[in-house]
């Protein structure tokens, strides 16, 4: 019997310099969506969270755990452990990313994404910060076998690219465009981005999901990484992913204070969709999504520059796939063994 599995993390950062309000409320939405309305059974739901709605720091509770470092790879583990051919999994993420900046400043250099657990700013020992860097998160992802699955990951925060390597994406300005993936360098990234979407909409509580510093590598680090590159495996092409996340390159991913709650723009967009239907395509899903932001633009936040990308692999598009819908799983396991000529049809 497939099995359907989700990792659900929101993250206030409750008492810091950068803190949000909207976060852990917009990780309590999708578990509740994800239980009444796509069959996930709560056994199969890992929820992580910082603090309850009322503030209270979340200790010692049996159904959340804290989201640190330590916490957050641990769930990882357990969210990629024991998966089956049909699976359908989700990874929702509604909190802090960040950008990491390299000190030997190559151009070519790629950026690395990093989600930001709550004690993302502590030194650990060896390097400033402790921060889930996309390198880790795609040598975990790289772990799923080569069954049929479907991995669907949303990312309610600042990003510039998505954090798994998938070759193919689409920006919600132009979704009838597909793109290549390809990775932002540091030649590419503008470390300085435009407050004016968040600071023009404090009417409205805006708050940009992305820590208010630049992220340095350690120099020491930098050099490591240039003497012996590290290697991730790519993903199998077996599975079928869809990567949404809430902005690309040069944008910021907002929350703020929309219909009477504080809530990621991302977030609220997308349930707003599935307040109405569920069988969408995944593409779907993402163009109402873009409708819904775009009169939140007209009406409440006129200077939001964030859009929507959702990225994917070769064998299962987002026009052809239901979201959450394991067949999809089935449809990239089938594509990829016909390229790789394990299935010969009939002449």
């Amino acid at each position: 019997m497939p099995t359907r599995k989700a990792l659900v993390i929101g993250i206030n950062y409750a008492g810091s310099d950068s803190e949000l309000h909207g976060a852990v409320h917009d990780a309590k939405q999708w578990m509740q969506v994800l239980t009444r309305d796509f069959a996930f059974r709560k056994e199969n739901i890992q929820v992580m969270l910082d603090v309850y709605p009322n503030g209270d720091p979340v200790e010692d509770d049996p159904f959340y755990s804290v989201p640190t470092k330590e916490n957050m790879l641990a769930a990882i583990r357990w969210f990629v452990s024991d998966v089956r051919e049909g699976d359908s999994l989700a990874f929702i993420f509604c909190g802090h990313m960040t950008q990491i900046l390299d000190y030997t400043n190559r151009s070519g250099e790629r950026i690395e994404e990093a989600l930001c657990p709550i004690d993302w700013d502590e030194f650990d020992g060896a390097t400033p910060y402790r921060l889930i860097t996309d390198r880790e998160l795609h040598q975990l992802f790289g772990q799923l076998p080569d069954s049929g699955v479907l991995l669907t990951m949303v990312l309610d925060a600042s990003t510039c690219s998505a954090p798994l390597r998938v070759p193919l994406r689409r920006n919600a300005s132009y979704l009838e465009r597909e793109d290549d993936n390809t990775e932002v360098t540091q030649a590419k990234f503008n470390a300085t981005f435009d407050c004016k979407p968040w600071l023009s909409s404090q009417h409205v509580n805006a708050i940009a999901r992305r820590v208010p510093y630049k992220i340095w590598r350690p120099l020491w680090t930098s050099l490591a990484r240039a003497l012996k590159p590290s290697f991730s495996p790519p993903l199998q092409e077996g599975c079928a992913i869809f990567c949404i996340t809430a902005c690309g390159l040069g944008q910021s991913a907002l929350e703020a204070w929309i219909e009477g709650l504080q809530q990621g723009v991302l977030t609220h967009c997308l349930l707003q969709v599935l307040e109405k239907q569920q069988t969408c395509s995944v593409l779907e899903w993402v163009q109402q999504a873009n409708k819904v932001a775009n009169d939140l633009r007209a009406k409440v936040i006129p200077n939001m520059d964030q859009h929507f990308e959702v990225s994917y692999g070769r064998h299962a598009g987002p026009d052809e796939c239901q979201m959450f819908n394991p067949a999809a799983a089935l449809l990239a396991k089938d594509r990829s063994k016909r390229r790789r000529g394990q299935v010969f049809l009939p002449t």
